[in-house]
């Protein structure tokens, strides 16, 4: 088996495959991964397949500044999977790959908890891309599955993953949305150092909600808008949310510096 490189990401090669309608060996030693080829024997169209890993690479299904997708078999888990792979430039940068997964993983876990079944999560597109393949939330068998009243608190600090968890809650009428609108801050940007000690941070990838539609620049408007009231006790935006989850009319406290509206 051989490597092949793609971008800076490094595959192995399949010197031979079998044929998967006569099973007549096939030499792929000099073919290119992913493309069309016939077995010699019976004709069959077949696409060549490469290794990352544990991971049978069986098509590329997009490609960006941060890595490419892939459809692969996982031979561990012995299932079709959807794996996206860094370029090994990014994947150096530790700082950045703590920081994505931590976020992949929070999003991933909360999702979890308030969706019993696999939720729309929207889209991720990279600069130059065409095709995009739909995101859904994940199933985490330890996962309590909250099936109860639920709200979620956003202002223009709720950004990112935050705001993504805000978008697929109110896309799925799953629970009420309080506070003021988010930013519209979802793009994923990369770091590349600078000669002299400086840095380039470039957005890459993109973010398509669940309803079709970027939300970045744009943000999600709160099902119910509350205004900011900093160091108002008690806190009209909390107490807002908490109205809501009780399933009792919302209304002002005395205390709040501006009247609750709804949108």
């Amino acid at each position: 088996m051989s490597t092949i490189r793609t971008g800076d990401i490094l595959l192995e090669r399949f010197d031979v495959i079998a044929c998967a309608h006569c099973s007549q060996p096939i030499d792929t030693a000099e073919a290119v991964p992913f493309t069309q080829i016939l077995c010699p024997s019976c004709g069959t169209e077949m696409r060549v397949p490469a290794r990352f890993a544990n991971f049978i690479l069986l098509d590329q299904l997009g490609k960006g500044g941060m890595g490419a997708v892939y459809k692969a078999y996982d031979e561990t888990l012995g299932r079709t999977v959807a794996i996206k792979v860094m370029q090994q430039s990014i994947g150096q940068d530790r700082v950045f790959v703590e920081q994505f997964l931590q976020e992949a993983r929070a999003l991933a876990a909360i999702l979890a908890e308030i969706f019993p079944s696999r939720a729309a999560i929207g889209r991720v597109r990279a600069r130059g891309e065409t095709r995009t393949a739909p995101r859904r939330s994940p199933r985490h068998p330890a996962a309590a599955h909250y099936a109860g009243p639920l709200a979620v608190l956003v202002s223009d600090y709720s950004a990112s993953a935050a705001e993504i968890l805000a978008a697929v809650v109110q896309h799925e009428r799953r629970g009420t949305i309080v506070g003021a609108s988010t930013p519209g801050n979802v793009l994923v940007c990369v770091r590349w150092p600078l000669p002299g000690g400086g840095e380039l941070q470039l957005s890459v990838y993109d973010y398509i909600g669940p309803d079709g539609r970027r939300l970045e620049g744009r943000g999600v408007t709160p099902d119910l808008a509350v205004p900011p009231a900093p160091g108002a006790i008690p806190d009209p935006q909390l107490e807002a949310a908490l109205a809501t989850v009780r399933h009792l009319p919302a209304t002002s406290p005395p205390s709040a510096a501006s009247p609750l509206g709804t949108k």
